[in-house]
């Protein structure tokens, strides 16, 4: 809760919900907000050194640990001796009250006795005549649903732009038209060379002095290639099934 805008409490007494008074909640608010100005603050005015030594990676993270915990000792203070008032709650609806019984009971005709027992004896043989119509023809049982065997021996995916896109995992078949995507193994494969692959773009960038954007470019540009290959081998030598039989699985 220490990181919560509207931070909210219970009362160790009585079980009340509990909340700063308009004074502190302010305050909380300028904390928060000085806490997460001062990190981007910080990060920006580090990020274009040419220093990139395991040193200044250190003291980086050091610097950043630090204001974490200033903020959480901010917090902790003010949580210690801040002012309280209980949670205004909002007021419970009413539930709307409507006797429907006498409104149906004013717009109910009203019949004679003989006219109630003609009536009365017209539902009653209308029951018996739908019943026996019922129980003479007899309700046909719906069979259920044979699963589609799937008759597409060699699923191969169908070639377009999409197709290579990195991260790309569901495509459509060429030979039958379904939906089919890699075997699980091969997905997990596939996304875990992906994720490792940028992980490293991003720690190799990071010591990279004097970052211009068309370095950024190139890096980009160079990043998709390498990645669009490495799914271009994939979908070349994978393995794939049909989606909705992964779905069941």
């Amino acid at each position: 809760m220490l990181f919560s805008r509207n931070v909210s409490y219970i009362c160790r007494n009585c079980g009340a919900e509990l909340e700063f008074t308009p004074v502190f909640a302010k305050v909380n608010k300028a904390v928060n907000f000085l806490f997460v100005a001062g990190l981007i603050f910080f990060a920006f005015t580090q990020s274009g050194t040419s220093d990139n030594s395991s040193s200044r990676l250190i003291i980086y993270l050091l610097v950043m640990t630090g204001l974490v915990v200033f903020y959480m000792l901010v917090q902790f203070f003010m949580i210690s001796f801040g002012m309280y008032q209980e949670k205004a709650l909002p007021p419970p609806e009413a539930p709307e009250v409507t006797d429907t019984t006498d409104v149906h009971e004013a717009e109910k005709p009203v019949y004679t006795k003989e006219q109630q027992e003609i009536i009365d004896l017209y539902a009653y043989y209308e029951k018996k005549n739908r019943d026996e119509t019922e129980a003479s023809s007899g309700a046909e049982s719906i069979p259920a649903p044979v699963p589609e065997e799937d008759l597409c021996t060699n699923h191969e995916p169908l070639k377009n732009w999409r197709t290579y896109m990195p991260g790309a995992n569901d495509f459509v078949c060429a030979n039958c038209g379904k939906t089919i995507t890699f075997v699980p193994e091969q997905k997990r494969r596939l996304n875990t060379i992906l994720l490792a692959f940028a992980i490293m773009v991003m720690l190799g960038s990071f010591y990279i002095p004097d970052v211009v954007l068309w370095q950024l470019a190139i890096l980009g540009v160079v990043t998709l290639a390498i990645c669009t290959l490495i799914q271009y081998l994939f979908v070349k030598k994978g393995r794939f099934e049909r989606k909705d039989e992964t779905s069941r699985r």
